[in-house]
């Protein structure tokens, strides 16, 4: 059976297929970890703007916070958060968004004030059943340590 599209029903199912194709390369941005390394505030909002990309579930249950987090992009996790990104959002094993700043490979402690800011409970536990801050100091990081005290956590 042919279905017979008119002009302005071919339009309609091109644009639906645009905006099926535009999100799918949003998801695909924001999962993947390059794209925060030098991603600017309105980049990574414009990115962030279709409905419900700021709850998308990368590899291992990451969220684009996560990923901006791993970046260590300060812009980035503002336009995040900003969109309704969770600062307390979980991946596969538990951790947040807190713990990430903990396992980079060079820690920033502006990380830590920045999410605490933002809203992010610095009591959450992760992974091995561990807080941030028994995380930065079984792992040595005594500036992440600090900054975590410095912003309320204790041990």
């Amino acid at each position: 059976m042919l279905l017979k599209i008119n002009k302005l029903g071919l339009a309609v199912l091109i644009l639906m297929a645009q905006s099926v194709l535009a999100n799918a390369q949003s998801t695909e941005v924001l999962c993947d970890k390059k794209f925060y390394k030098n991603a600017s505030e309105e980049g990574v909002a414009a990115a962030v703007s279709e409905p419900n990309a700021v709850f998308l579930r990368c590899p291992g249950g990451e969220t684009p916070l996560h990923r901006a987090v791993s970046a260590q992009n300060l812009f980035a996790i503002r336009a995040i958060v900003k969109a309704g990104g969770d600062v307390d959002a979980r991946t596969e094993i538990g951790n947040t968004p807190l713990h990430f700043v903990v396992l980079s490979l060079e820690p920033r402690p502006e990380l830590v004030d920045l999410l605490v800011s933002l809203g992010a409970d610095i009591h959450q536990t992760g992974s091995d059943n561990q807080t941030p801050l028994e995380m930065a100091l079984s792992w040595q990081e005594v500036d992440i340590a600090e900054a975590l005290r410095r912003n309320g956590a204790k041990y």
